[in-house]
């Protein structure tokens, strides 16, 4: 049965106020996320480049931000201002997360490690996981959550670990890298109250620094207090080492001089060293080679370090014979 006249005009009627009511909730909300957007951290210039859904996401990054700081800081603390220059010194970039990846700090220096800005890196996505190569998630989450359930958070006890994370298309094209970087992992758990469900909630606070590769350019390392250079004669004596190496071996440069580079290695990893330098000696490969191995010191303390192996000619005044270039990065 058609509607009468009547009951067409309030079917109308009840139309327009349902479309009216609509578009004052859809005013409310677009009002709402202005507002947000104007109370952002962020020069006014990328504010105004920011979408609604990036909004958003950046706020839950902030408020995530702050309510864990502001337990973690007590309110009595003395503020203590930061130089700007201060993650420039820095060997990789800070990255502080809960125990299921959310984000809660990144220092803006990961744009030169990873290629993306610290805003695009929040406004991509508030997780840990959306840099991480989906390849090492498992991984990741593995450690995250395993570290915060274990003794470890009690303890303050380091956590390392290696992982794959993407890095932006104009990083990729500047340094012909390809589409992933290999980091290296390292913090601890910070525990943080939570007075409201009685219980501690964990953060995870970690330096990420890039694992130095075959294709690695020098003068990307050179300020890099973990990274040191060592040339060896092809049966890998010493002919000399930096003074960062000096420093992290507890030897001089002269007392190595001549001693078997696998004299300074741990007996478990002497196989594999040993097939990697014949690979390297065979092959005379341009990209050279690249190994993890455990060092010893002159205290006989034992350190992790990943090393990439070139040959190279003619290294000594007055002699053609090529030499073995070590750069060796203490992880």
């Amino acid at each position: 049965m058609a509607p009468t006249p009547v009951e067409e005009l309030a079917l109308l009627d009840l139309e327009r106020s349902n479309k009216g009511a609509s578009k004052q909730r859809r005013d409310q909300i677009n009002g709402e996320i202005s507002t947000m957007r104007d109370l952002l951290p962020l020069p006014e210039s990328a504010r105004q480049r920011l979408s609604q859904l990036q909004i958003m996401s950046l706020s839950c990054v902030y408020i995530r931000k702050c309510n864990i700081l502001q337990k973690m800081l007590p309110s009595n603390r003395c503020s203590i201002e930061v130089p700007c220059e201060f993650s420039s010194s820095l060997t990789g970039f800070i990255l502080v997360t809960t125990r299921d990846g959310k984000l809660v700090y990144i220092s803006e220096n990961v744009t030169e490690y990873l290629g993306h800005s610290m805003v695009d890196m929040k406004t991509q996505g508030d997780s840990l996981f959306d840099i991480v190569d989906k390849r090492d998630h498992g991984t990741v989450q593995a450690q995250l959550l395993h570290g915060a359930t274990s003794g470890d958070t009690q303890m303050g006890r380091q956590i390392s670990f290696f992982c794959r994370m993407n890095m932006s298309r104009t990083l990729k094209r500047q340094g012909g890298f390809g589409d992933v970087k290999v980091m290296h992992v390292k913090g601890h758990f910070v525990p943080v109250s939570g007075k409201e469900t009685g219980s501690d909630q964990h953060v995870f606070t970690a330096l990420c620094c890039p694992l130095i590769t075959p294709d690695v350019k020098e003068s990307l390392i050179q300020n890099n207090t973990m990274v040191f250079k060592s040339v060896h004669k092809l049966d890998m004596s010493f002919i000399e080492i930096t003074d960062i190496g000096e420093f992290h071996l507890g030897m001089t440069s002269e007392e190595l001089e001549s001693q078997s580079w696998y004299s300074m290695l741990h007996p478990e990893d002497l196989s594999e060293a040993r097939t990697k330098h014949m690979q390297l000696i065979k092959s005379r490969h341009e990209m050279g080679c690249m190994m993890t191995v455990r060092m010893l010191t002159r205290s006989h303390d034992v350190i992790w370090v990943n090393i990439v192996m070139h040959v190279k000619q003619a290294f000594v005044a007055n002699s053609e014979d090529p030499v073995i270039v070590c750069i060796n990065q203490v992880v």
